[in-house]
Order: C-alpha cells, then structure tokens, then sequence
C-alpha cells in the first residue's frame, strides 16, 4: 500500500497528466465493493440480485451513476481517506468535494474523439478523478493508459488529460470525480447522466451544496 506521495509522483502526474498505482485494495475489498455496485443496479432496475452478473453491460453503465447515495459500502469507498489524500496531495489542494461516482465500461458512448473529464461532466470545476480497476481488461487490445490493469490498482487522472472515447476493453472500472469550489451545474450532451440532479432538485446553472456534494479534505 503506498505510504506517501513524493515529488516524483506529483511530477509525472503534471507532466504525463495521470499516474498508476498499484494494489490500493485487497481482491477481498474490491469484491465486495462490486458486489455493492450490482447491488444497486439491480435495485434501480428491479433486478434480482441473484441475477446481477447477467445485467448487460450497458445497463450497468446507464445505471451506474452516483450510486454511493444509497449503498453505505459504496459510500465507504467514495469517502476512502486513502484515495481522497492522494487525490489532493497530487493536486496540491487542501479540499475537495465529490462530483460523482460512475462505472466505466465498454458502452461509455463511443466516438473517434479524445476528450477531457471536464468536456464529459456537467458540473463546472471538474479537478481530477480516482478510477479503480474492479474487473480486468482479458482483451487482446491495448489497455488505454488511464485505465489501472490491475484489479485493486487506481489511476489518478487530471481534468485536462485528453480520455480516449473508443474504448475496445472488457474490464469494469469505478470512478470517483473531484471538484473544486464552486460546484456548478451545467448542460453538457455529451454526459450521459446530464439530468441526474435535476432528479434532486438542481436545474441548470445551480450552485450544488456540500450537502449533496460532500468536502474531502487533508
């Protein structure tokens, strides 16, 4: 488990624009927060749970939106303080709030694009983001560098690092989105979930509250 982070880390994070760690997490905790996941989804889709592995892929990315306000093991992890210090040494920030939770697979919406994690969010201040590998890529195609190889390894990524959006992969991935001060809420088209705080009672343009949004800080 890494101890701290050192001027080499922060570094090659600026200069490359994301950085690998590996085993953040036991296969054990990483089990488990899947679990949570298809847990959730199956909710949101009245799904029987004993059926979760067969939920096609692309419900799980449609669903697989901010599910930490419902699930406390989902919610542990969001708010995992080894995960938040890294993020904000990396940053050299002394807070951040939490944009959203996501899972990343293979029906991301797909195009010959490369695109910020700021171009694909709809809140403004997008800072970074922590994705942890939940399931590997056993593909015969390069895994894309911003995504970690390893089941328990996590990626930090900056907001400015240009993601591939053709991504050829079959591995699960779980991302924690950061923001900085002030979290705004804007229309974005080429976010999937754009009108998932609407469902909370944001409209466009709304100031989001710590109260949804909550601080992580050192």
């Amino acid at each position: 488990m890494l101890a701290t982070i050192l001027p080499e880390h922060r570094q090659l994070f600026f200069d490359n624009g994301y950085i690998e760690f590996e085993k953040l997490f036991s296969l054990d905790r990483i089990r488990t927060l899947e679990i949570a996941l298809e847990k959730e989804i199956c909710k949101k889709l009245d799904y029987p749970e004993k059926f979760a592995h067969h939920i096609p892929a692309v419900e799980q990315y449609k669903e697989g939106y901010d599910l930490w306000r419902n699930n406390d093991t989902v919610r542990t992890m969001t708010r995992n303080k080894l995960i938040g210090n890294i993020m904000l040494d990396l940053l050299k920030e002394r807070e951040l709030f939490l944009a959203y939770d996501m899972i990343i697979n293979n029906c991301a919406p797909q195009s010959n694009e490369t695109v910020s994690l700021q171009d694909i969010s709809s809140i403004d201040g997008m800072a970074g983001a922590a994705i942890i590998c939940i399931r590997e890529d056993r593909g015969d195609l390069p895994t894309p560098n911003w995504l970690p190889k390893k089941i328990g390894d996590v990626t930090f990524i900056k907001d400015d690092y240009e993601l591939e959006e053709n991504l050829q992969h079959d591995g699960r991935y779980f991302l924690l989105g950061y923001a900085r001060k002030p979290l705004i809420y804007h229309y974005n088209e080429k976010n999937a979930h754009n009108h998932a705080l609407q469902k909370m009672g944001y409209d466009f343009g709304d100031v989001l509250s710590e109260a949804t949004h909550p601080r992580i800080k050192l």
